[in-house]
């Protein structure tokens, strides 16, 4: 793992954010990422700061980042697959299958969703019948693992050209620090996004974990703005 200071990621990521419009290194979703840190000369995901310890490194476009997805999670006590099956609906553009939902523990969404918290279950209801759930302990250690002990995350503008290639334009980046597993399921937001390609197979990489971008100063105990 590659050691830098605090200084120094913030130093290249300003001069990332300078060079404006760059072409993304890999095609689909994860080219943000690999991009970055590409252009971070990173060969992983993760920085060592000498007084910050290790940091996952995160990238999300902008356009979307009112939410911020966390981690994903499969449930513990159902196949994904099986839940498309019983609540999906068919896609307008091509009648495939699918199954979006984003879901809070505040109310039921208006296709009947909504999360409840009790002791050690957080559990998946549609109108008021249980679907499936995550054992909290569980949860909270990949909640540690995977950004408790902090993270650094990086937001980009996105566009395509012509041909559909895609480029960033990274604009803001943040480093979070001591993750409060408590107050991150007060702000959640669940995201279902399951579906069907065209041969059959099931698109599932997992249910969203997802927090406002407004919600982290109170989930981090360190939020600092780095560009």
């Amino acid at each position: 793992m590659q050691r830098r200071t605090l200084i120094q990621i913030k130093k290249a990521l300003q001069e990332l954010s300078k060079k404006g419009w760059i072409k993304s290194l890999r095609k689909h979703n994860t080219g943000i990422g690999k991009t970055l840190e590409s252009y971070l000369n990173l060969k992983e995901n993760n920085i060592a700061l000498p007084d910050f310890g290790k940091l996952e490194l995160k990238s999300r476009r902008l356009e979307s980042a009112s939410l911020i997805t966390l981690f994903t999670k499969k449930p513990d006590d159902v196949l994904n697959s099986k839940v498309l099956d019983k609540f999906g609906y068919p896609r307008e553009k091509d009648g495939l299958y699918v199954l979006h939902q984003t879901i809070t523990s505040g109310r039921s969404n208006k296709q009947g969703f909504r999360l409840k918290n009790i002791k050690q279950k957080l559990s998946i209801l549609k109108k008021g019948k249980y679907i499936f759930s995550y054992d909290k302990d569980k949860l909270r250690k990949l909640f540690d693992r995977k950004v408790g002990n902090g993270v650094i995350i990086a937001l980009a503008t996105s566009q395509k050209d012509g041909e559909g290639k895609e480029r960033f334009h990274y604009k803001e980046a943040y480093i979070l620090k001591v993750g409060n597993f408590n107050k991150f399921l007060k702000n959640l937001f669940y995201d279902i996004r399951i579906g069907r390609y065209p041969d059959g197979r099931p698109h599932d990489h997992g249910s969203a974990f997802r927090v406002k971008k407004t919600a982290l100063p109170n989930i981090f105990k360190v939020y600092r703005r780095l560009i």
